[in-house]
């Protein structure tokens, strides 16, 4: 009998387009989780831009202490009491936000997995404070 016809021939050929399969799977949803973190380090580029514009710069001097009152973006009000403490609120938040932003283009840029990513994430938000009752 010949062996490419005998009778594992079938079962051989079977299992070899199963692993090609899977493997052609495995590499679309590798593609999938790709194109989904880049469009959510988009999003997240536009919400740390966003955050990044309330806050002052870094090398801006605290209140009180010559900064120019409103230092943020012009839709607050121009009490420096009220920007200081929506700026420190915020602070924490803009940091969290550019953290999954760096995550999420190392796994669209193929630079991380996913599943090494995911805890990463996770230990991100469990910073995240959370809201007491109100």
């Amino acid at each position: 009998m010949d062996p490419a016809k005998g009778p594992d021939a079938g079962s051989a050929q079977t299992a070899g387009n199963r692993e090609n399969t899977e493997a052609s799977h495995s590499a679309a949803e590798v593609d999938e989780a790709r194109a989904e973190a880049a469009r959510l380090r988009d999003r997240l580029g536009v919400a740390s831009a966003r955050l990044e514009a309330l806050l002052p710069p870094e090398d801006a001097a605290a209140p009180g202490e010559g900064a120019a009152p409103g230092g943020g973006v012009a839709r607050f009000d121009d009490d420096d009491t009220v920007n200081s403490e929506l700026r420190s609120l915020l602070a924490p938040a803009a940091a969290r936000v550019s953290r999954l932003l760096e995550l999420a283009a190392s796994v669209a840029n193929g630079a991380l997995t996913e599943e090494s990513a995911t805890p990463a994430a996770r230990a991100i938000a469990a910073e995240q404070p959370h809201r007491r009752p109100r």
